[in-house]
């Protein structure tokens, strides 16, 4: 019969910053859904994460894991990256963003929905230096 595992075993390098990582990953992603601008609540999980895997994956390095290992914890980096940027161009676009999001809270149909589309992709193109981003 083999030994049963102790309670007290030791978690390898890099695994317990990995795993507050990914709890804050899924704080920042659920704060993304805030309207604005509580939205700008999410960069604080989003920051403490992307700080928790880099030291998690610097910790996997020094104690020699294989490059496999440490793939995830890149592509949740990656995941940060973009929630924290798409949070940052919803603070800088905040008219258009808190117009949008206005007017499809008053929206009841599709056609609805799609005049909002349109009215936004509008606004970006005034912000962008007259560009036509519409469809």
């Amino acid at each position: 019969m083999p030994p049963a595992p102790s309670r007290g075993s030791i978690a390898p390098a890099g695994v317990a910053a990995a795993r507050r990582s990914a709890l804050l990953l899924l704080l920042g992603l659920l704060a993304t859904y805030l309207d604005l601008p509580w939205t700008a609540v999410a960069l604080v999980p989003l920051v403490l994460a992307a700080r928790e895997t880099v030291r998690s994956m610097r910790a996997m390095a020094r104690a020699g894991a294989p490059r496999r290992a440490m793939v995830w914890p890149g592509v949740g980096l990656a995941l940060i990256a973009y929630l924290a940027g798409s949070v940052l161009l919803m603070l800088a676009m905040y008219g258009p963003f808190t117009t949008y999001q206005d007017c499809l809270a008053g929206a009841n149909t599709a056609v609805a929905r799609a005049k909002c589309e349109h009215e936004l992709a509008g606004s970006f193109g005034d912000r962008l230096g007259g560009l036509d981003l519409r469809r």
